[in-house]
């Protein structure tokens, strides 16, 4: 898993529906402090339930979200 390549995505995504980190923490149910940890590369691993909800709340597919996660080992499982 690339936390730093996950990290930069989410925040893209963040910035583009102009969403604070307050905002979508609330929207995908989970704690500020998760997510903080999920933004600044500090997590080792998360729940795909915690990643579907934000994918929601950031209005990404689900399986985009966790291509990234998963350092595009996903969309390999595709083909």
């Amino acid at each position: 898993m690339s936390a730093e390549a996950l990290s930069l995505f989410l925040r893209k995504q963040m910035r583009h529906r102009g969403l604070s980190n307050t905002q979508v923490a609330q929207l995908a149910g989970i704690s500020r402090q998760t997510w903080y940890n999920i933004l600044n590369s500090e997590i080792k691993e998360t729940k795909i339930s915690t990643l579907i909800r934000v994918a929601e709340v950031l209005e990404v597919r689900p399986l985009q979200l966790l291509d990234v996660y998963f350092d595009g080992r996903v969309s390999n499982l595709a083909a």
